[in-house]
């Protein structure tokens, strides 16, 4: 039972663990970082903050994009007793107004800030009033990690903080307009974090993962809180990372037995349509325990999917954990019981009204058109209390719809200097009214929806409002004559966001519009919107407030069906009269083929802005991902936000220098010249019956001869170096060059796949990349690489970088093996020896096979 009182006693109580954070670069990039160290990291940071001038309750605004740099700033200002106010950094300018308004919220804020962030927000914001102030206000994270990574740094002073003293604001995604800080104290979230542990059956035998950004409620306090306060492994993938390589999240679950993780429903759909079953052939998932889903409306359908492609992976059904929470609560309201299967249930859409009693659906009638299905997302968890009730405020019974409130330890004293907003959340006997509609099913909950507008997009909240407000600003939409309004769509399993203009005239006309009110959303908010409709007018209520759900009726009952049809004819019309400007070197012929591949169009030109075209954040992450493959350490998930057009992000990568940081291999003193000539080699030519054994040797291995070439050459070096592992690059065409790491004492299939995988990883690189790289020689240590000529025939002088490169050409009657070396630094006659060795290693293998009847891989 933890009996912490602050979140300060917290990590103390867990800074003399084993356990700690790791977190993941990438598939070959890991730091560990014990909660001890942590802790004194931490008070390394505080030292500055509190040498700056910070005093106890003073907010501090973090914009900061490394996960590590972030939790060692905000544990800084917890255990400082300031006031950590963790906020996205901002891709669009409505993400970076939304922290200009949340800067006017607090009362003495500093902003704790990366240099590279500040600088994008500062360019793409300009003049706009309020910078000058963040500028005058901001402390450099650089500086503050600079102390944490001293060992002999000095440490700050911990504040004496008591339970009912703020330890952190949650801004939760949502409203530009008027961004509402939820208060959480101390004891607010340890009585959650108790509650957690209790009703997920969490002990020191779990581990957790999560990808989920750390400015959300569920990545900070539900991931990484929940982990601490229980003193387990915690693993955090980066959220950009996970963007661009979602099977890496399921990969390293598989590889540290991780029986913890979570995701909402828009994680599980990137990582369905992005899997590739080659990638998942040899993970073990049944260490997962238990996967929370929420943070959005919970889809069955998708959750079934996801449990069915990963069954023959050793999914347990059982881990789908829906539940159910929200920011006014903490983190966690609601859970099933862990172990249990999802429970869903039918209903008919149309009895989905408040303080009216729902009608459940048989199986045979699951697939009627007003036929919805939900999942029960539990019981209350402990020190939470949860009622439905009507809009009197009275409770209603089992299966009636009503409004979902909330009250208990864990929950809000309210939102910060917000007494109006307060006051509108809570109910006059107390309860917090959540915004939610939903029903108790034998005494489980079941959420249908929100009892206001509100869009889920990509993981994020969208409120219409906003949307609205930025449609106003194109030429032609006028004041209060716009209306959005979101609609769940059951194939694409994602809101249809739905844009009406009021317009009264014809639909030829209304096109243009329609375009820019598109492009301007995409352009300002990364938004995609599915149609911009003309509508000749938006009902209101008497009062005058928006009825935007008629429209959604009206859209559902075919209304605009003809409307949509002839809208998209003539904005193809549109856009196939804009002049289409084509690239002009290969960079950005490669960009543009990525976007037309995952735009799915052609007629793009190079200053197209590609969010105007259609491009969303997870379409960004994609080709990203593969923008890296092609120019690595030149990209990263930020640029096509500052970047938006494809003449801008290749202009940006033909300036940006590559680094190269390679492994070279410590060979024998014998091997090494003093002085001689400049570039030579060593040749020699294998029979026929040598190439057939080894290319039959890396088929029953699961590859091709030149993986099988290019680990032997590997291995071979490692037994001459005496080193249990090596590093060798090997090339493969002309525009992926990859090191092979390999292990002496691996198996021979698992060897021959590391070659295979070696251009899907994230250290490839491309011939420009080695053209341009300045190296420094050690010495008695060489950078040896392996090239197939029947890949790249092309001229290269392979020894203005490597020092030792193996060329191979295979023909039907043989293997032509040839040594290019630099005679300036190794002996010809070593070398030739070399190459006498590894043509032993050669036919030491190819007899196993020459029969056909190797029954066991061997190690290399």
């Amino acid at each position: 039972m933890v009996l912490d009182t602050t979140l300060i006693e917290t990590l103390q109580r867990v800074s003399n663990v084993q356990a700690g954070l790791t977190w993941i670069r990438g598939s070959q990039e890991e730091l560990f970082c014990r909660y001890g160290e942590l802790y004194t990291r931490a008070l390394r940071v505080l030292y500055l903050l509190q040498r700056a001038g910070l005093r106890p309750k003073q907010e501090v605004v973090l914009q900061i994009s490394d996960e590590s740099v972030f939790l060692h700033v905000f544990w800084a200002c917890v255990l400082g007793g300031f006031v950590p106010v963790p906020c996205t950094v901002g891709s669009n300018d409505e993400h970076r107004l939304k922290l200009l308004k949340i800067w006017d919220v607090l009362d003495n804020p500093v902003l704790a800030v990366e240099e590279a962030v500040w600088t994008k927000f500062s360019a793409a914001m300009g003049e706009v009033p309020g910078v000058a102030e963040l500028a005058a206000r901001k402390l450099r994270v650089e500086e503050l990690m600079a102390a944490a990574d001293c060992d002999g740094a000095p440490l700050g002073d911990v504040f004496s903080a008591q339970p009912e003293e703020i330890a952190f604001l949650q801004f939760s995604s949502g409203s530009t307009g008027d961004p509402k800080g939820v208060i959480l104290t101390h004891d607010n979230v340890l009585h959650n974090l108790r509650a957690i542990l209790e009703g997920a059956q969490i002990t020191s035998e779990d581990s957790c993962l999560s990808w989920m950004p750390l400015t959300h409620d569920m990545g900070l306090i539900g991931m990484h809180l929940m982990s601490l306060c229980a003193g387990i492994p915690f693993y955090l993938i980066p959220t950009e990372t996970f963007m661009r390589r979602p099977s890496l999240w399921l990969s390293k679950i598989n590889e540290h037995r991780v029986t913890l993780s979570s995701s909402p429903n828009f994680g599980y759909k990137l990582f369905l349509t992005t899997l590739k079953p080659r990638a998942a052939a040899e993970w073990d998932l049944s260490s997962l325990r238990l996967l929370f889903n929420g943070a959005e409306p919970i889809s069955y359908e998708l959750c079934q999917r996801f449990l069915i492609a990963m069954g023959p992976y050793g999914l347990k059904p059982s881990a789908m954990f829906p539940v159910y929470g929200l920011a006014e609560s903490t983190v966690g309201s609601a859970f099933p019981v862990p172990g249990e299967w999802m429970r869903p249930v039918s209903v008919d859409r149309r009895t989905l009204q408040t303080g009216e009693p729902v009608v459940e659906l048989s199986d045979a009638d699951a697939d009627k058109p007003y036929a919805v299905r939900f999942l029960e997302v539990g019981r209350p968890i402990s020190d939470v209390r949860l009622r439905i009730a009507d809009e009197d405020g009275r409770e209603l019974p089992d299966g009636v719809v009503g409004s979902i409130q909330i009250s208990g330890a864990c929950v809000t004293q309210g939102y910060y200097n917000n007494p109006a907003a307060t006051e509108r959340a809570f109910t006059p006997d107390g309860w917090l009214n959540t915004g939610d509609l939903g029903f108790w099913r034998d005494g489980r909950l079941v959420v249908t929806g929100r009892a206001k507008d509100i869009l889920f997009v990509n993981g994020q909240n969208l409120y219409p409002h906003d949307i609205e407000r930025v449609a106003e600003e194109v030429d032609g939409v006028e004041l209060g004559k716009v209306a959005v309004t979101g609609l769940f769509d059951e194939k694409l399993q994602r809101d249809l966001i739905l844009v009406f203009v009021t317009y009264k005239h014809k639909i030829a006309d209304f096109a243009p519009l329609a375009l820019n009110v598109g492009r301007c959303l995409a352009r300002k908010m990364g938004l995609q919107v599915d149609y911009v409709l003309p509508v000749r007018s938006i009902p209101k209520t008497t009062s005058g407030k928006l009825q935007r759900y008629k429209l959604g009726e009206r859209y559902q009952e075919g209304e605009f069906d003809t409307a949509i049809l002839e809208l998209q004819a003539c904005i193809r019309d549109l856009q196939a009269s804009e002049t289409v400007i084509p690239p002009q070197n290969e960079v950005e012929e490669a960009i543009l083929k990525l976007w037309q591949d995952a735009l799915q169009r052609d007629g793009i030109s190079v200053e197209d802005n590609y969010f105007e075209l259609g491009a969303t954040s997870t379409l960004v992450a994609q080709v990203v991902s593969r923008l890296e493959l092609l120019y690595p350490g030149r990209v990263n998930i930020s640029d096509p936000y500052s970047m938006p057009t494809i003449r801008q992000m290749a202009e940006h990568i033909l300036s940006t220098p590559r680094t190269l940081q390679l492994q070279s291999i410590t060979l024998p003193s014998a091997f090494y010249a003093r002085g001689g000539g400049g570039e030579d080699s060593v040749r020699l030519r294998t029979g026929a019956a040598l190439a057939t054994a080894l290319r039959r040797a890396a088929e029953e291995n699961g590859g091709t001869l030149h993986d099988l070439l290019a680990v032997l050459y590997a291995n071979l070096l490692g037994q001459v170096a005496g080193q249990k592992s090596v590093e060798i690059q090997v090339i493969d065409d002309v525009k992926r060059i990859a090191p092979l790491r390999l292990d002496m004492d691996k198996l021979l299939p698992d060897a021959m796949k590391l070659v295979q995988a070696g251009p899907q990883s994230e250290a490839v690189y491309s011939w420009n990349d080695v053209s341009r790289m300045q190296r420094t020689r050690v010495e008695h240590s060489i950078l040896p690489c392996f090239y197939n000529r029947e890949l790249w025939s092309g001229n290269v002088d392979w020894l203005q970088v490597y020092d030792l490169v193996l060329q191979v050409e295979a023909f039907e009657d043989g293997l032509n093996l040839t040594f290019l070396l630099d005679g300036r630094r190794l002996r010809k006659e070593k070398i030739k020896d070399l190459l006498t060795l590894y043509v032993r290693l050669l036919q030491h293998l190819a007899g196993k096979y020459s029969s056909g009847r190797e029954q066991h891989a061997p190690t290399v």
